[in-house]
């Protein structure tokens, strides 16, 4: 059987669009990496969904501080060994600005 893919989000506030393509990832069978900035942004999330294999992992990561997206990517890669997908949705509004 093939494991399931392991998932990073950041920017995964509760009620953002991170926190929709967490669950979604989640619902799907992922393991999915929920990042913030801040731990106590995540606390909405759902860990588990159900009967389905995907889980949510919170982990604090900024993605301005080089230091702390090496912590978050070591965490990872010792956890599950890899890393399959990655949505880069922090800091996606300053950009949608700045490209406009």
């Amino acid at each position: 059987m093939t494991p399931p893919p392991v998932v990073v989000v950041t920017g995964s506030s509760t009620g953002g669009i991170g926190a929709s393509l967490t669950s979604a990832f989640a619902a799907r069978g992922c393991i999915v990496y929920a990042t913030s900035r801040k731990l106590e942004s995540l606390e909405g999330l759902k860990d588990s969904f159900g009967n389905k294999t995907g889980v949510v992992k919170k982990l604090q990561l900024d993605v301005d501080s080089q230091k702390s997206v090496q912590a978050a990517v070591e965490t990872i890669i010792r956890d599950e060994g890899r890393i399959d997908i990655l949505v880069n949705n922090a800091y996606a509004l300053l950009c949608f600005y700045v490209c406009s």
